[in-house]
């Protein structure tokens, strides 16, 4: 018994000095980790289950049947596709291919489609300080909606083919951004909902960057209860707006540039702004698709003429313009048909447009038609490389003889009454032989008595469009006598 009394108490001591020791213990928190589909789990609903704050998602392409829920305590993972064209989530027919009410959530690399009636993509529900980027949205009935949730970012997808909305922005969401996104071939490219218990209304959600093409109606508000919708739809000057295909239905001159659009020159900004509703426009409305921060693209081609002698100096003037954020430096090279005429490096500063002058000394040039075009090297990073090649209208390398026979070959294609055909012919055949005999004044004098023939077979012999080609054509020949 003393040998027990004498044990508690020394247990006793032992206890009370530990109480009365610091304490200094450390949470163990675990370290993110890569969940890999289907190699770790077979599905994403899975992987999301056991996954912690922080974690990624990896998926690799394949087809997913399932539908995909984040729930608020799996804030902060990021789901990521291998590849957004292969990696496929199909929602068969029912619910939300994705419903996100989780914070800090980033969904990339995607293709989300096929949810169920009345539903969609993907609900951003609740969810604040969230991504979707990189995702194609299609076939659904609407492409994301974002509902009771600020402060995400829906940035670079491509949202199509959708049976109502692209996008879907529900009462109670405001301050989010939606920027870079292909939202086309949508009932409505992008609508606002408000709800009475939720006041004032949505506000203040960034909107650029977009290109809306061909959606039934680019915006769709309805203001319940007499919330206010009023949003940002540009990123101010030089950055600029969204490109609307329907803005051709007003004026889209792009002659000015500047803030208020009221410098002389051409800067990618439509010089008025798109028209939404009393409280919301673009400012500055994009005259092509938003392609990217770095984006040069030709914009014209002129000639000083488009039919010359051979020897002339022929200017080719090209308009390029840099529709991107950056200064950029590039090669600009103009071609007749596919010979180069001359090469020469362009550098311009952003929103910025410069005509160059090529001269093309056409001397020794092969007679006949030749195609003008122009191609700018792509600058670095460059996604939108359609308008660095372009070509306009055709020079004519020409003599006076040259065009005759030209003349000749169109009236044999013409059908004419075979008496009217080859005294139209024959007329033009003497005028060669004096040309080839150096008789330009007899030349001239022939050319004139056939233009009065001309005239005198109009409405007769010769429709009106012949009879003014003819004319057309033997003047432009006095004309080349004459220079």
């Amino acid at each position: 018994m003393k040998a027990k009394s004498i044990t508690k108490i020394i247990l006793t001591v032992f206890l009370a000095s530990m109480l009365t020791l610091p304490l200094n213990l450390q949470t163990v928190k675990a370290e993110p980790t890569t969940i890999i589909v289907p190699d770790d789990y077979p599905t994403i609903r899975q992987a999301v289950n056991v996954a912690n704050t922080g974690d990624t998602i990896y998926v690799r392409a394949g087809i997913y049947y399932e539908n995909v829920i984040l729930h608020s305590w799996d804030s902060g993972l990021r789901l990521v596709g291998e590849n957004r064209d292969t990696t496929i989530i199909n929602g068969g027919g029912r619910l939300w291919v994705m419903w996100v009410g989780a914070d800090y959530t980033t969904v990339s690399g995607f293709t989300l489609r096929n949810g169920g009636y009345g539903y969609g993509g993907i609900r951003l529900d609740n969810s604040h300080n969230s991504l979707v980027n990189n995702t194609f949205i299609s076939n659904n009935w609407v492409g994301i909606e974002i509902l009771r949730s600020n402060d995400n970012t829906i940035q670079g997808n491509v949202i199509d083919s959708n049976t109502w909305w692209g996008i879907l922005i529900d009462y109670d969401s405001s301050y989010n951004t939606i920027k870079s996104n292909d939202i086309s071939y949508n009932h409505y490219g992008i609508g606002f909902s408000t709800h009475p218990s939720f006041p004032p209304g949505i506000i203040d959600n960034v909107i650029y960057h977009n290109n809306f093409v061909n959606n039934a109606e680019q915006v769709w508000i309805n203001p319940w209860g007499g919330q206010i919708v009023t949003n940002i739809w540009d990123d101010g000057y030089p950055s600029g707006g969204n490109y609307w295909s329907d803005q051709y239905h007003g004026d889209c001159a792009d002659h000015f540039t500047g803030p208020n659009q009221d410098i002389p020159g051409s800067d990618g900004i439509v010089d008025t702004p798109y028209h939404i509703d009393v409280d919301n426009q673009d400012n500055y409305p994009l005259v092509k698709p938003f392609g990217g921060l770095h984006d040069i693209g030709i914009t014209g081609i002129t000639t000083s003429e488009t039919i010359v002698e051979q020897g002339y100096m022929l200017d080719i003037n090209i308009t390029v313009l840099n529709y991107g954020f950056y200064t950029e430096t590039f090669n600009l090279t103009a071609y007749a048909k596919t010979t180069v005429i001359s090469q020469t490096e362009v550098t311009l500063t952003s929103r910025n447009s410069a005509t160059i002058t090529f001269i093309w000394d056409t001397a020794g040039v092969a007679l006949g038609n030749y195609i003008i075009s122009a191609h700018a090297t792509p600058v670095p990073n460059e996604i939108d490389r359609d308008d660095n090649y372009f070509e306009d209208g055709v020079v004519t390398i020409a003599t006076p003889e040259y065009l005759a026979q030209k003349v000749i070959e169109t009236i044999e294609t013409w059908n004419l009454q075979k008496g009217t055909e080859n005294s139209l012919s024959k007329k033009l055949e003497d005028i060669l032989g004096l040309l080839e005999m150096g008789n330009e004044n007899g030349a001239i004098h022939k050319l004139m008595d056939f233009i009065n023939q001309v005239e005198a077979l109009r409405g007769k012999k010769l429709n009106e469009e012949q009879a003014d080609y003819l004319i057309e054509e033997a003047q432009r020949i006095i004309d080349f006598i004459n220079e």
